[in-house]
């Protein structure tokens, strides 16, 4: 917490947002790589979550959840985060199953990605959002980071030597680097005037937690249909421990009110008509939740001495569940930038602020087209091309060539 003679703090790098991305960022850049460290400061104008460290809280169902791929895993666990995570919370990720709006008719239009036709353990992990966030608090408490939340930023001044973050209560923070982790709606980013380009969907995406009365095998299930009204929609069931799966359902926003406004058990009753009633008779065990979906993308990463990360800098279509990991990638990819440095007095230098965008901006524009192409091409009402989509999932799931060329995608 803030110091109550609010004396000014120097320090390397300040990260204003203590999201995932955030919290994961801060705890790579100030934990020891090949004999380099960083000084951090982590500043986020809300107070941590008392759920976070509450075990009643722990052990309830987070609607909240994310596929992590294996490389992410990966470098969570060389941040020594993977392995304070609750095992019992975790499900790995065996097989994604993906059904075209003909499949409930003919049987066809099906694609079936299984960890085994790429030789791979698994295709990734589903983790609860609070029990991911309480790992990476964990490790954080653990190292030289100091955190600085429940107070708003006022104001973000750059010069030629430093960057000077002042808080509402006129505390100054100075530093060579300024990572912005604040979300959609970043404050840093604004302040730098880097301009950004939103794109509606006119969809909301419904998420909610049920236990099932068949397995779900370890299994990702997404099916591209219409609901009842003939709205087209997208749902997802991810699975989770005990025969427990959560749902993503992307549907046209009005549409969605409906569903919202719908009685748990005729809720239940059109989740099971989409999903053909796959995994036997449900029940919800959380409340639904729901938010707007957008595409984000930012005219820059940087800024002088600002640098993106996270939602910050991208927000894409959640068909395709990249959403987090983008954001951890945006992290490795700072850490391996920053690790290069001589100096912490370069740590902003145009030339590492211009090989972070540069390395970043691809991945990050082939994730927009990819999931942005995804959802045009599934909610088009074109007869033909509804016959090609279809066509297309049966095609490649008889192409084994295509199917590990889709998974080496997907685990990365």
């Amino acid at each position: 917490m803030v110091d109550k003679k609010l004396k000014t703090i120097n320090t390397d790098i300040i990260i204003v947002g203590a999201g995932l991305v955030g919290i994961a960022a801060a705890v790579s850049l100030a934990t020891k790589s090949d004999g380099k460290t960083y000084r951090i400061v982590l500043v986020d104008q809300k107070s941590p979550n008392t759920a976070l460290t509450d075990a009643d809280s722990l052990n309830q169902w987070d609607s909240r959840i994310y596929a992590i791929t294996p490389s992410s895993v990966n470098w969570l666990k060389a941040l020594g985060v993977w392995q304070l995570m609750d095992t019992s919370r975790i499900t790995a990720i065996n097989a994604m199953h993906i059904y075209g709006d003909a499949y409930h008719q003919t049987g066809n239009s099906q694609l079936q990605l299984n960890a085994s036709d790429a030789n791979v353990q698994n295709l990734g992990f589903i983790v609860e959002n609070q029990q991911l966030i309480h790992a990476l608090w964990q490790q954080l408490q653990g190292l030289d980071i100091e955190v600085v939340t429940g107070v708003a930023c006022e104001s973000l001044t750059i010069t030629a030597q430093k960057a000077t973050l002042t808080l509402v209560n006129q505390q100054e923070i100075n530093a060579e680097l300024v990572v912005a982790a604040d979300g959609v709606d970043s404050w840093v980013r604004t302040q730098a005037n880097i301009a950004v380009k939103n794109k509606s969907y006119q969809q909301t995406a419904i998420v909610a937690n049920f236990s099932c009365e068949n397995s779900h095998q370890g299994i990702a299930r997404q099916w591209f249909g219409s609901v009842a009204s003939g709205a087209d929609s997208i749902l997802a069931f991810l699975p989770l421990p005990n025969n427990h799966i959560s749902i993503v359902w992307s549907v046209a926003t009005e549409k969605a009110q409906q569903l919202l406004n719908l009685n748990g058990d005729d809720f239940i009753k059109q989740v099971s008509l989409l999903s053909g009633n796959t995994l036997g008779a449900l029940k919800l065990v959380t409340a639904r939740l729901n938010f707007p979906l957008h595409q984000q993308s930012c005219a820059r990463l940087i800024s002088e001495r600002v640098v993106l990360v996270g939602d910050a800098a991208h927000q894409v279509h959640p068909l395709a569940g990249q959403g987090v990991n983008l954001g951890f990638r945006d992290g490795m990819a700072l850490e391996r930038v920053l690790m290069k440095s001589t100096s912490i007095y370069n740590l902003a230098s145009n030339r590492n602020l211009r090989e972070y965008e540069r390395v970043r901006s691809a991945d990050v524009m082939s994730m927009v087209q990819l999931t942005d192409g995804l959802n045009q091409l599934f909610a088009a009402e074109n007869s033909v091309i509804k016959k090609v989509r279809n066509w297309g999932l049966s095609k490649i799931n008889q192409q084994l060539f295509m199917k590990k060329m889709l998974i080496q995608q997907a685990i990365h």
